[in-house]
């Protein structure tokens, strides 16, 4: 089953596909670290390191994707003098949110209508490596030391690491 979403996500990643966001989804940089991440004026042009806000990432929104990078629209007070850049897959997250520990489930596809993969039952970070409709793909470690890819639904996650989003 890993092996199926490890190809999955090569296919994704390499596929050059590019995707528009009708509703740019909001999201953080520096979901795991934080260390600077690179940040792109193109897709092959290397802009700059940007360096965290002063407790977490900063809160973006993604307006594209396109070959394993996200075009993301920055705050004004972040310190990168462009606002609209890319970054790499797996530079921006996600929190799922589960307060009620309702079991929140991460599938094969982007589609309820998949193979259920994994239950998440308390709230976590993840990092996305990719948006399809209504659902992203986050690689996420859960607190048994898991760690999982797979596709959750985007009405349980929360791209501001310092509100619920309620």
């Amino acid at each position: 089953m890993k092996s199926l979403m490890f190809y999955t996500l090569i296919i994704l990643l390499a596929s050059g596909c590019t995707h528009r966001q009708k509703h740019p989804f909001e999201v953080f940089t520096h979901p795991v670290s934080l260390d600077s991440i690179p940040v792109f004026k193109k897709l092959d042009k290397f802009l700059a390191y940007l360096q965290p806000d002063e407790e977490a990432g900063w809160i973006a929104r993604v307006i594209r994707q396109e070959k394993g990078f996200f075009k993301i629209i920055l705050p004004q007070e972040c310190n990168i003098r462009q606002k609209k850049v890319w970054v790499k897959a797996g530079d921006i997250g996600t929190i799922i949110q589960n307060y009620d520990s309702v079991p929140i489930w991460m599938y094969t596809e982007p589609t309820t209508a998949s193979a259920p993969l994994q239950k998440i039952t308390s709230s976590a970070i993840g990092c996305i490596y990719g948006i399809q409709d209504q659902f992203v793909l986050l690689k996420v470690t859960l607190n048994d030391g898991t760690c999982w890819l797979g596709w959750v639904e985007k009405q349980y996650l929360c791209g501001n690491p310092y509100t619920t989003c309620n």
